[in-house]
């Protein structure tokens, strides 16, 4: 596990600069004060993990110690686009966003009724001067294959979505986006769930 390793170098360090500074100042080092090396690897390890998936998000905490919306859970999405239908009018229509969010990481995906899109590059960043914070991703769109085809009504693509003025704890969410098919429209994520979903169909029983 990287976390682990990363955490055993860093105790090992600290060690050794610690038995260094004893010795300097003539105190006996003795082999047998290195023994609970191994557990305290162990116990930082499990507590950064934990630290790391579910203690951020502790209001006394995230706010204190960091500074990042959690925005994890299935987000009913309200999506509006200059993409025309069949009869030439823009699409607005209801889609389904997941987050899956950790302290360091982030994955997005978005399920509609013809494609599913998932993030290639996430990144959220806080403002200097307020308490809002912005959220910007890169994402693939994958249509389902029926609408894949030359002939049908969309292809893959890539696009972007810029999510601004995020307060620490949003109730919704809205930006606009754009893609590489020469489209771009606006989402607004107005209700939660903590269910995560996978398809869809999912998506409109979770909130039925």
């Amino acid at each position: 596990m990287l976390m682990r390793t990363q955490i055993s170098l860093v105790i090992a360090l600290a060690v050794g600069f610690w038995i260094a500074a004893l010795w300097i100042n003539g105190t006996e080092v003795k082999l047998v004060m290195l023994a609970p090396f191994g557990v305290t690897v162990g116990v930082v390890t499990t507590v950064a993990i934990f630290f790391e998936k579910v203690a951020w998000k502790w209001p006394l905490i995230n706010g204190l110690l960091v500074r990042r919306p959690p925005l994890a859970g299935t987000w009913r999405t309200e999506l509006q686009s200059s993409y025309s239908d069949e009869n030439g009018v823009s699409i607005r229509k209801t889609v389904y966003v997941v987050i899956q969010q950790s302290l360091r990481t982030m994955s997005v995906r978005m399920y509609t009724d013809k494609a599913r899109s998932f993030s290639i590059a996430e990144s959220i960043r806080s403002s200097e001067s307020d308490d809002l914070f912005e959220l910007s991703i890169v994402y693939q769109s994958v249509p389902e294959i029926q609408h894949r085809q030359y002939t049908g009504d969309s292809l893959i693509h890539f696009g972007a979505l810029h999510l601004t003025d995020i307060p620490q704890h949003p109730e919704s969410i809205a930006g606009p986006y754009w893609t590489d098919r020469n489209t771009n429209g606006h989402l607004r994520l107005v209700e939660r769930k903590s269910a995560r979903i996978s398809s869809y169909a999912e998506g409109v029983a979770l909130f039925s």
